[in-house]
């Protein structure tokens, strides 16, 4: 798979570059971020925890509505963007992220600190914008994500990938597979990437990626995809991550 290269909001670009795939659908975007972080010397997940903790301290004073999830790699294959964990973050709108940047820059130094004498995420801090396909049925907590990058065909756009992706939930939906999705289109920090959008979607354990791989293997999804989304875009074999709740909003 392609560098996931990852999630951050990004406030000056939904202006831009978010604007035609997100109001072309009447649809709101909302802004994401991602860190890819490596151990310092003797840390782990265990240190990483202590940490969170903190964190939730000061966010639940200063950036209520943020919410968090860590990203453990499980099936990947991608050495040059390799990282030993991940942090997505999402806010519940553009306004929300500017606050938070604001507050992060003048209250959250002693967590920042905290945070790095635990993890480096110096290398990587990008930003995207969210559009939802098939919301969860209830907050997103613990559990498995998938992510592919995919490549827009000659004079497909945004929009057309949203249609496409929308439709593509229903046709899954009546087969039996109704998994949460989005859509993420990279913001600021994304580089010279070689694809256009990702594609994100999320279970609550194992089991239910297995049951929805079921429909799509065997039970017709396969084919509904290629009819569908065939024709706008191709995607990468998929990514997939454990995802393990660091923050959840305060309301």
């Amino acid at each position: 798979m392609k560098k996931l290269y990852a999630v951050v909001t990004l406030l000056m670009a939904v202006a831009f570059a978010w604007a035609q795939p997100v109001y072309a659908q009447g649809q709101k975007a909302v802004p994401v971020e991602f860190f890819a972080c490596n151990w310092q010397d003797g840390k782990d997940m265990s240190d990483l925890g202590k940490v969170i903790e903190k964190f939730g301290e000061y966010a639940d004073n200063n950036d209520s509505g943020y919410s968090a999830w860590t990203l453990t790699p499980q099936f990947t294959n991608d050495p040059d963007g390799a990282f030993d964990v991940g942090w997505l973050g999402s806010w519940p709108d553009v306004a929300a992220f500017g606050k938070s940047q604001d507050n992060w820059m003048s209250k959250g130094g002693d967590v920042a600190k905290a945070f790095a004498a635990v993890v480096d995420c110096s290398g990587r801090h990008e930003l995207a914008s969210s559009i939802v396909l098939n919301p969860p049925k209830q907050a997103p907590t613990d559990g498995v994500v998938m992510f592919y990058a995919c490549t827009l065909n000659d004079g497909k756009t945004g929009e057309d990938a949203v249609a496409a992706g929308s439709k593509l939930v229903a046709a899954m939906t009546a087969l039996g597979s109704s998994p949460a999705s989005w859509l993420f289109f990279p913001g600021l920090g994304a580089g010279d990437i070689d694809f256009d959008y990702w594609r994100v979607i999320a279970f609550d354990n194992y089991a239910d990626l297995a049951a929805s791989a079921e429909v799509y293997l065997n039970g017709g999804g396969w084919k509904k995809t290629q009819e569908i989304l065939g024709p706008v875009a191709s995607c990468a074999s998929p990514a997939v991550y454990d995802a393990r709740l660091a923050r959840a909003p305060k309301n």
